[in-house]
């Protein structure tokens, strides 16, 4: 479906033909602890909690290893909320799913864990040139 914009006379494309436009993120529930820590970091950061979540998972799967090896799944029993708001790019959210069914997790779990290990090595830190002097 292009569309032809009447005054420049030049192809415009519509939204559905865009691959790097960002779908709204799937019904995965987080414990309250998670929200709030990535609303405070995305704060802290200047950037919207969408887009830091982006960052910090590409950051993770560029610095580490995304094969998690889990030992033990049981988990406290936290009450997890419904989702953020966000939207993100679709090959992240396929990314997310294939990485944490290969844990043998859940994707909302597979994610705090990331999360739980980013924040403990790199802190609430985003950018990628100064995430290098970690390694």
């Amino acid at each position: 479906m292009i569309k032809i914009s009447k005054r420049e006379g030049t192809r415009t494309y519509i939204h559905d033909e865009n691959p790097e436009r960002r779908e709204k993120s799937p019904n995965w529930k987080f414990s309250s602890d998670f929200i709030k820590t990535l609303k405070n970091a995305a704060k802290k950061n200047k950037l919207s909690n969408s887009c830091f979540f982006e960052k910090v998972v590409q950051n993770f799967f560029i610095l580490e290893n995304p094969n998690l090896i889990v030992v033990s799944k049981n988990q406290e029993n936290t009450k997890k909320e419904s989702r953020i708001a966000m939207t993100l790019h679709p090959v992240l959210i396929e990314d997310l799913k294939n990485y944490s069914e290969k844990s043998n997790l859940s994707t909302s779990a597979y994610i705090e864990i990331i999360f739980k290990k980013y924040y403990e090595k790199y802190s609430y830190e985003t950018k990628l040139k100064n995430l290098l002097k970690y390694i």
